[in-house]
């Protein structure tokens, strides 16, 4: 594949990624199943991961 095809894949996986997270936190804190602080904290650890990874 052509490198435009790879930069539209990979903008399309993030706008997924970023609307399905409102939905995600939405019903993860209105559940009660978690705190701010505790998500706040996965994503840190998320992100860490990922960064050490690549």
């Amino acid at each position: 594949m052509k490198t435009r095809y790879w930069a539209l894949i990979a903008a399309f996986a993030v706008q997924l990624l970023y609307g399905l997270n409102y939905t995600f936190v939405k019903v993860v804190l209105s559940g009660g199943h978690m705190r701010s602080n505790g998500l706040v904290l996965l994503r840190i650890i998320g992100a860490a991961s990922l960064f050490t990874v690549i």
